[in-house]
């Protein structure tokens, strides 16, 4: 497209922008005011992808935009004529959010370097440069431009997989001291090991931010050290998420989590998957939260942790007796009910995974003993003798095939029949009576092989047990 001045032919080109429709809220004072165009584009595709009845939390703010039959709150019982509602979901404070007759806002499109942020004369609430191979070098850039421009209006910095090391840490620390508004910082998946998780500490510590942050620092190799100095950092409750999945924290980095647990107040998600904390960590993690009655952690991630069933165990306190705590993932070790909370597994589903390993070994033990019995003395079972052995053998291969089934069944959340239970605690039970006969029935078989040789009537025969 172009436009074109017919009386020079001097010539711009046009293009379309991309529009979204436009959303507004009513104030206490009762006037309406619109969304801007990132928020507005954020409820029209959520509408979208949930259909008439729906709830989208607004990214890094605690809002949450409801529609159609979810739009109610404690302060609104029935969803108004609008249709729509905005919930504060710290105070449930609630205002009617209506979609606008008439009207669209361009968006922008999204700079994607550092060259066509720097172009920006402010910045804007959002700053995504995630996986764009900045180096430490383009970090000092960015950083040297947010703080030129003042980041009073940066809401979230997503600075993921740019190999961003000390350096660059030292940088956005200098940069990010006045970010007021700062929710959301990304860096996870790069390099700053425990030096600039040090300076990161050290930002948390300045930032003059009035929300609390959610900070993601995974896939950073942090260890104890770093650990600790984020954990010392975030003791005046600055934060409401800390993401460290993935890094070197073992069971002395888990204290020192343990250590923030116990007093935070703020804190409502936290990851810990893919580390190496071990019962011991667990196990300090879980008291700190049973210690700290003001503690609001909703979510703790702990998936693929070397960590066996003593901290588990642990868990299972912990998710009982916190009144915030929900959800915990720990590699199945807990399931979800209907509603989305987790439920600590009977002492039976959390052994599963040792089960099979169980049963092939009671299967070996039976076979081992039927083996010697048939070799000893070069005696042969027959008779009572040979059937008890055989039907020990049977329950041998019972218990491996429920081992096998309850290993298969864990794996796609099944559970085993309430009649195949049944089935196999009575061949169980069984199991149990027979081998309190087995020995008199052996002693039986003995007695009279041994009078029948009296007898001589069997004096060519083989002994029979």
């Amino acid at each position: 497209m172009i436009q074109v001045n017919i009386r020079n032919d001097n010539t711009r080109i046009v293009r379309r922008e991309q529009t979204v429709e436009v959303f507004s809220h009513q104030g206490p004072d009762g006037s309406w005011e619109n969304y801007d165009a990132a928020r507005c584009e954020e409820i029209s595709k959520a509408m979208k992808d949930q259909g008439p009845d729906g709830a989208i939390q607004l990214e890094g703010i605690p809002f949450e935009v409801r529609w159609g039959a979810r739009a109610t709150s404690s302060r609104v019982a029935t969803p108004p004529a609008e249709g729509m509602i905005q919930v504060n979901l710290k105070n449930d404070n609630t205002r009617i959010v209506r979609k606008e007759a008439s009207g669209v806002l361009a968006v922008k499109p999204q700079p994607a370097s550092v060259g066509e942020y720097e172009a920006l004369e402010e910045v804007p609430g959002k700053v995504d440069l995630s996986f764009k191979e900045l180096g430490d070098a383009k970090t000092r850039k960015l950083a040297s431009w947010i703080k030129r421009t003042k980041p009073i209006g940066l809401e979230g910095l997503f600075l993921a997989g740019n190999q961003i090391g000390e350096p660059g840490a030292i940088s956005l620390r200098m940069a990010l001291g006045t970010a007021s508004n700062l929710r959301v910082l990304d860096l996870a998946m790069n390099q700053l090991g425990d030096a600039g998780a040090s300076e990161i500490a050290q930002l948390l510590e300045t930032l003059s931010t009035e929300h609390t942050l959610e900070l993601r620092l995974g896939t950073n190799d942090i260890s104890s050290i770093g650990v600790k100095s984020i954990c010392d950092a975030c003791a005046n409750g600055a934060l409401h998420a800390l993401f460290l999945d993935n890094n070197c924290v073992d069971d002395d980095a888990a204290i020192h989590v343990a250590a923030l647990l116990k007093t935070d107040t703020k804190i409502k998600h936290l990851r810990l998957d893919t580390n190496g904390v071990g019962d011991s960590g667990v196990q300090a993690i879980a008291k700190a939260l049973v210690a700290n009655s003001e503690s609001v952690l909703e979510h703790l991630e702990l998936d693929a942790n070397p960590f066996g069933r003593g901290g588990t165990r642990h868990l299972s306190v912990a998710l009982q007796k916190c009144p915030h705590l929900t959800k915990i993932d720990a590699d199945r070790r807990f399931a979800r009910d209907d509603s989305g909370v987790s439920q600590p597994k009977s002492r039976r589903k959390l052994m599963r995974p040792l089960s099979i390993d169980a049963g092939r070994e009671r299967r070996r033990e039976i076979w081992d003993r039927a083996r010697s019995a048939q070799e000893h003395q070069g005696l042969i079972l027959s008779g009572e003798g040979f059937v008890v052995q055989t039907w020990r053998i049977i329950v041998a291969e019972l218990y491996a095939c429920s081992a096998a089934l309850e290993a298969i069944g864990m794996g796609f959340g099944w559970r085993p029949p309430a009649s195949i239970t049944a089935t196999l605690f009575a061949v169980f039970v069984f199991d149990i009576v027979l081998s309190f006969n087995t020995s008199f029935v052996c002693r039986v078989g003995i007695n009279q092989c041994i009078a029948s040789m009296a007898s001589g009537a069997l004096r060519h025969t083989t002994l029979r047990v």
